[in-house]
This record gives structure tokens, C-alpha cells and sequence, in this order.
């Protein structure tokens, strides 16, 4: 290989390089590489970077247009594709631009004796020809990478557009999902909502009976008091006349033959007063118990409803 050559190859290489220490692509310079290479002249480094910016430049457009993964495997592709070809080209097109110049010096160095170096320069034009196949035959090559990288151009269109597909159906899958909870939710909660409103129905039907018979215990309890106040008034009445009519025996007592009408009338008043306190006494005893058995009953409702009152607030919240 040539030094030629050699430089063109080592500039690409010095190029990757410093982009892959963080440099962009389109600020390396002349300069630069050579403080790389160390090697050939900056015409040379000069022509060899400007065509390295340019197939950089095509990829790095191309690789904008698709998904990360691909665009780095894509610029990976096309890289090594356009490298070999290049490399394979300047190889070849060096060795036959020496060997085209060698030709053509043995042909003016053997120009004078042509007779004498007929044979020879046909030789040298059979080679000459020969070398112009091979050129074209590189040239064909060329043209084959060029070729596959249009196919891998296809091939990454085609993976963007699976790509794309795929991310239209896990968005519609997506949707659908979620419109499906929404009406599961729906439904969940209009069912939870009727069952509370029955609940609540039935509580505050609860409460009104449990309010009603506490009512209903309350005027009794009113009744009964009332009965007992006035039962307890005539008691006291009945004993007073009594108490009376006793001291009035008494200090009748000493005139028992002018007073014994009045005496037995009397005793027979007090009898009978004595018969109506005892039917007070067991009347009132009666009332007492009643009165009592009003209070239990009025206190048992009562702590039935707070208890009632209680169960709504720790089912409010079902979750």
C-alpha cells in the first residue's frame, strides 16, 4: 500500500476517532487529524476528510428520520459499508494509477525502438487493458454497495413502519382497556350507590318507629305521673280526714252515751275510710311499678336508637 493510500485510510480512521471522544463530525479540521496521523500532506488529508463530512453528513440526515436503535444501527451500516468501499477504492485505484504509470513510462522509455519493443508495447497495452477491466470492475463493485445500502434503506423503512403499526395497536389495546374499567367502575359504583340508598332507607324508617315509641313511652310515662299525682293527693286527703275524725272520736270519747251515734257513725266512716287508703296503698303500689316499668322500656329505646343512629357512619365509606 502506498503512503497515499495509507494517509486516506489513517484520516478516516483519526476522524472516527475524535468524533467518538465527543468532537462533532462537521468541526474536525485539517489540523487536527494530522496532529493524529503524524503523516502525508494536508492536500491529501484535506480531500480524504471532506469526502469522510459528507458520507457522515448523509447518514447522520438519514438516521434523524428513525427510532434511536435503528438510527444507530444504520449509521453503523452505512459507516462500514461506505469505509470498505472507500478503502477498497483508493486501495485499487492507487495500485492502478501506479501501475498505469509505470505502463506509460517503460512506453516512452521504449518509444524510439518501437520496432524493437512492438511486442513488448503490445504487452503493455494488453496490460493497460487489462487494468481498465479491473478499474471497471471496482466500479461495479461500488455500485453493489451502493446498492445494498438503497436495500438497507428499504429494510430500515420498512422495520419503522412495523414499528409504527405496532405502536398504534398497544395504544388501541391501551384505550380499549381503559374504556372497559371506566364502565366496570361505572357500573360498580351505581350498584354500590342504590344499595346505600337502601341501607339509609331503612335506617331512618328505624329511627322514625324507634322515635315514635319513644314518644308514645314518654306520654305515657306523662299519663301515669299525672295518675300518681293525683292518686297521692287524694291518699293524702283521705289520711288527713281520717286523722280528723280519729281525734274527734277521741275527745268525743268521754260522753260515749250522748255521742255513741255519732261514734258508731264515725267507726263505720273510719272503716270505711281504712278499706279505700288500703285500695289507694295497692293502687299506688300498682302505679309505682307501671311507672317503673315506663322508665326501663323508655331507656332501652333510647340506647336502641343511638345504636341505630351509630351504623350508618361506619358503612359510609365501603372502601
Amino acid at each position: 500500500m502506498s503512503r497515499a493510500s495509507d494517509t486516506r485510510t489513517r484520516t478516516r480512521e483519526a476522524a472516527a476517532e475524535l468524533v467518538a471522544q465527543g468532537r462533532r463530525p462537521h468541526e474536525l479540521t485539517v489540523d487536527q487529524i494530522y496532529e493524529v496521523i503524524r503523516q502525508g500532506s494536508r492536500t491529501t488529508i484535506n480531500d480524504e476528510l471532506k469526502l469522510w463530512k459528507d458520507a457522515r453528513a448523509k447518514a447522520d440526515v438519514l438516521a434523524g428520520t428513525l427510532p434511536p436503535a435503528i438510527a444507530d444501527a444504520m449509521r453503523s451500516l452505512w459507516a462500514a459499508a461506505v469505509d470498505q468501499g472507500a478503502a477498497q477504492f483508493a486501495v485499487e485505484r492507487e495500485a492502478l494509477t501506479e501501475a498505469a504509470a509505470s505502463a506509460q513510462a517503460q512506453a516512452q522509455q521504449h518509444a524510439a525502438d518501437s520496432e524493437a519493443r512492438g511486442k513488448e508495447c503490445a504487452a503493455l497495452t494488453e496490460q493497460v487493458a487489462t487494468l481498465t477491466e479491473t478499474l471497471e470492475a471496482l466500479r461495479l463493485d461500488l455500485a453493489s454497495v451502493d446498492a445494498t445500502r438503497a436495500a438497507s434503506v428499504v429494510e430500515v423503512a420498512t422495520l419503522r413502519s412495523e414499528l409504527e403499526q405496532a405502536r398504534g395497536d398497544a395504544q388501541r389495546e391501551r384505550s380499549e382497556a381503559r374504556a372497559s374499567y371506566q364502565v366496570a367502575l361505572a357500573e360498580r359504583d351505581g350498584i354500590f350507590r342504590r344499595e346505600l340508598d337502601q341501607t339509609t332507607e331503612r335506617l331512618q324508617r328505624t329511627e322514625a318507629q324507634m322515635l315514635k315509641q319513644v314518644d308514645d313511652a314518654r306520654v305515657a310515662q306523662r299519663r301515669i305521673e299525672t295518675t300518681l299525682t293525683k292518686v297521692q293527693e287524694h291518699n293524702a286527703s283521705l289520711r288527713t280526714e281520717l286523722a280528723e275524725l280519729r281525734q274527734r272520736a277521741g275527745r268525743d270519747q268521754h260522753d260515749l252515751a250522748a255521742a255513741r251515734q255519732a261514734l258508731n257513725a264515725a267507726q263505720t266512716r273510719a272503716a270505711q275510710l281504712e278499706v279505700v287508703a288500703t285500695e289507694r296503698d295497692r293502687a299506688l303500689i300498682s302505679t309505682t311499678a307501671q311507672y317503673e316499668a315506663a322508665n326501663r322500656m323508655i331507656g332501652t329505646l333510647e340506647a336502641t336508637l343511638k345504636g341505630t343512629s351509630r351504623r350508618p357512619r361506619s358503612r359510609a365509606d365501603p372502601r
